[in-house]
């Protein structure tokens, strides 16, 4: 992630978020990322680019390269940004600092797309040998929902992971699959976007109103990542998608819990007052561990189109 432009006091940030490619020499700039735009709402209230809201400071987010515009919020204690906090989220062995996102529909949907890109709720993809529901859905981040009852997953199974498991590969080129149908995501076929998963009901009794497991950048997720949830909060609103086919009449409410192999994950819906979804919020971690300065050599950064040595 970089920081473009960042004026003290202005309450606005703009960066760069890059996707490292583990297994190739790559970085792919075409998605977001929840847990480090996280990190830099709370580095960018220390660093004072925040605006003062009573007892919070309020960063706004500008993703340059995709245009999500994120709202953030830090609460100060005795009148200054903390550093370090209690706040526990799934998938993070250390407690951090409350920092409250919120992800807007005007913004939410990829610059250029839709927040439904093949155009319809529903539509079927092969995953190995099975025939399956998906929906494919734009909002936080590009993400393709798999129904898992589809694929013979059921919550609380003997043996749930494992089958998951045994289904990454064919996962994964059912994501391509997809990809292909997407004009704007077709020319760049990159592993950034979209992200796919499968979905199954909550069993009964459970504490979670859907289960969710994700994979990014082709590997499972041990958690979920904040815009893949986003997706699914999104998706929930969405007639007949598979996430709001699985939900059934569970979570009506404003609050969404989503089971994860890391624990369950809240998301915040916001309605107005006709009862459409305007706004997605989660609250999530962050603090300081070090400040470094890396040297990189010019040519490395001019490799990339936009780029100059600084």
């Amino acid at each position: 992630m970089v920081v473009d432009e960042a004026r003290s006091g202005s309450g606005r940030v703009e960066y760069e978020f890059g996707q490292v490619v583990v297994e190739e020499p790559r970085v792919e700039w075409t998605s977001n990322c929840g847990n480090c735009a996280t990190a830099l709402a709370l580095y960018a209230a220390q660093q004072g680019y925040g605006m003062q809201d009573g007892e919070q400071i309020r960063v706004q987010l500008v993703n340059t390269r995709t245009d999500l515009v994120l709202d953030a919020a830090i609460a100060l204690r005795g009148a200054e940004v903390p550093n370090s906090g209690d706040a526990m989220v799934p998938g993070v062995t250390h407690p951090g600092v409350p920092v409250r996102l919120e992800f807007g529909r005007e913004s939410w949907t990829s610059k250029g797309g839709s927040i439904m890109p093949t155009g319809v709720a529903r539509e079927q993809v092969m995953v190995g040998s099975y025939r399956a529901t998906a929906s494919v859905i734009d909002a936080g981040t590009p993400a393709v929902f798999v129904d898992g009852a589809d694929l013979d997953l059921h919550s609380g199974a003997d043996g749930f992971e494992e089958q998951l498991t045994a289904l990454v590969d064919p996962l994964r080129d059912a994501r391509r699959d997809i990809q292909g149908r997407v004009a704007r995501w077709a020319t760049d076929l990159g592993e950034a976007i979209p992200k796919i998963g499968v979905v199954v009901p909550a069993a009964s009794g459970s504490n979670v109103d859907v289960i969710v497991r994700m994979l990014s950048m082709d590997k499972l997720h041990p958690a979920i990542g904040i815009t893949s949830a986003v997706a699914v909060a999104a998706a929930s609103a969405i007639e007949e998608s598979v996430v709001a086919t699985c939900l059934g009449d569970r979570a009506e409410g404003p609050k969404l819990r989503i089971g994860t192999a890391a624990g369950a994950v809240d998301v915040i819906r916001v309605r107005d007052d006709d009862a459409q979804l305007v706004a997605v919020e989660v609250v999530r971690s962050a603090r300081r561990i070090a400040d470094a300065r890396i040297h990189l050599p010019s040519e490395v950064r001019a490799s990339e189109p936009g780029w100059s040595a600084r």
